[in-house]
């Protein structure tokens, strides 16, 4: 469950760019609902121990201050409390990776673009998967938000699976799909309407790329059954991938 949120722009703020300064406020109310979360998990474990020590748990939480909590329940695990998962969930995605290049690179910053450079049998696939799941399982970002692009439908299909596999319902809603297929529903259109409206010569499927090239760019609006050239017009698409 997620509160809804409406944001709606006016036309003067649109070229307004946003960077990670404008967001920092917002950095100590999830700093601060992680920590929760990982007390509250505490709480649980000693629970299932001893309930007195669990009580007491709470009883510091609410008296002692933020530095001398953490010293007394996660004195050796401090790093934990940053992230918004459990250990277990972080050592699957992370750490078992063994190799220290591909735990950089699944773990590196939201606002840092990597290119995996590789060859075949090397272990990208095994990265993107990773990194999907850490995007979705320690960062907490929404599965709507994350595309995942690949040449063919096998490969498609065997990502799907992997990242399934490794992260259970929380893969619902992450976009896997080939450059066509991600292409095509973007400009909103299927085979099908390709095939009918490509009676007497073969699909164009280059054209629905550079259509939803153009649709991202505001260069095309949706017009009737597809996508139309906008020309001077300031209509435009908005889209955030990770």
């Amino acid at each position: 469950m997620r509160q809804a949120m409406t944001i709606r722009l006016e036309d003067g703020d649109r070229a307004r760019r946003y960077t990670m300064g404008d967001f920092k406020p917002l950095a100590v109310h999830y700093r601060e609902k992680r920590f929760q979360v990982h007390v509250m998990m505490e709480y649980a474990q000693l629970a299932l121990d001893k309930i007195a020590r669990a009580l007491s748990l709470v009883l510091d939480y609410f008296s002692l201050g933020r530095i001398k909590f953490v010293n007394k329940y996660f004195a050796d695990r401090k790093e934990v409390i940053e992230r918004a998962t459990t250990q277990e969930a972080y050592r699957k995605i992370v750490e078992k990776l063994g190799n220290p290049v591909q735990v950089s690179t699944v773990g590196c910053p939201l606002e840092q673009n990597t290119l995996i450079l590789a060859g075949p049998g090397s272990g990208k696939t095994t990265v993107v998967v990773h990194r999907c799941a850490y995007l979705l399982q320690v960062e907490r970002v929404p599965p709507r938000q994350i595309l995942v692009l690949c040449f063919n439908h096998s490969a498609a299909v065997s990502l799907r699976k992997r990242l399934s596999a490794l992260v259970g319902k929380d893969a619902r809603g992450v976009l896997v799909a080939t450059y066509h297929g991600a292409a095509m529903r973007i400009a909103g259109i299927s085979v099908r309407d390709m095939a009918e409206a490509n009676r007497d010569k073969e699909i164009d499927f280059e054209k629905v790329i550079l259509d939803a090239v153009s649709l991202l760019k505001g260069e095309l609006r949706f017009r009737g059954s597809g996508p139309t050239r906008c020309g001077n017009s300031s209509w435009g698409v908005t889209a955030t991938f990770w």
